[in-house]
């Protein structure tokens, strides 16, 4: 059975996606550079390139079977520990490990929060979300999907780790109607945190925090201006919808502003 979107095509034995042509190097580059992380040190996937073509934008994908959205495995609750604990080792092990060609290390990077935001650069994934991080149902490990470059105010591959971090934290509060996200959050929060920082560096909940905001808040903003578009009861229940999300986000991460930077032990007492 095959699967259309309008860039991504699923075949039995293989996925294909078209990308714009002048990214259709850097976007190869980068799936290679994460598959090699994922070979070298274990505990996740990242698909295969199989073959792709500059020219047409065709990039061909090993395709896995059995897997779902973390968005979606999470709100069955199964494995949910294990999978947050899982996701927050893969993308520690990319911060730390994955290279990309000199050629597109030298791109502009993303933007940090403040300008007075000190950081070491890390390749980014930038959409590294509960939509893009997967779990196989097959191997019982996660699965890293879509590793196009990173679109924000231009073509990107390089930033501030704490862009990735905040953006699948933002993504879990999604993850649940927010009055059950409350109750969740900082547990499932902490797991993901507990296996980044178990392969790489510690985490500052403050500087976290801002980032896990700028993308809450940026969502809400997108979508009560899409909803003012509608008629009013849509837009009355949207603005309910992802007003109170960003709210939710504003008090669950309150006491992060004094929350000491973590370490890998300090997170474990955390559990």
């Amino acid at each position: 059975m095959n699967f259309a979107t309008d860039s991504v095509n699923i075949r039995d034995d293989f996925v294909e996606k078209s990308v714009p042509p002048e990214t259709c190097a850097l976007e190869v580059a980068r799936y290679q550079a994460a598959r090699k992380v994922s070979l070298d040190h274990g505990g996740f996937d990242v698909p295969e390139v199989l073959d792709w073509d500059e020219r047409t934008g065709r990039i061909t994908l090993e395709r896995f079977r059995e897997i779902r959205a973390l968005r979606d495995w999470l709100k069955r609750g199964k494995n949910d520990r294990t999978a947050l604990y899982q996701a927050g080792r893969a993308l520690g092990c990319l911060h730390k490990h994955m290279r990309v060609p000199d050629t597109y290390a030298t791109l502009d990077r993303v933007k940090a929060n403040s300008p007075d935001e000190v950081y070491e650069p890390v390749v980014l994934h930038g959409d590294y979300s509960a939509m893009n991080v997967c779990w196989s149902v097959e191997r019982n490990r996660i699965v890293v999907l879509d590793w196009g470059p990173v679109l924000s105010d231009g073509v990107k591959t390089l930033g501030p780790r704490y862009y990735d971090l905040g953006l699948f934290v933002a993504s879990l509060i999604r993850v649940w109607p927010w009055w059950v996200a409350v109750r969740r959050f900082a547990c499932r929060t902490d797991l993901f945190i507990r296996g980044y920082t178990e392969v790489s560096e510690a985490v500052d909940w403050g500087l976290l925090r801002s980032y896990v905001l700028r993308f809450t808040g940026g969502y809400a903003r997108r979508r009560l201006q899409a909803a003012a578009r509608q008629p009013p009861p849509a837009a009355i229940r949207h603005a309910v919808l992802h007003g109170t999300s960003h709210a939710g986000a504003l008090v669950m991460t309150g006491s992060w502003k004094n929350r000491k930077t973590v370490a890998r032990k300090q997170v474990e007492t955390q559990g």
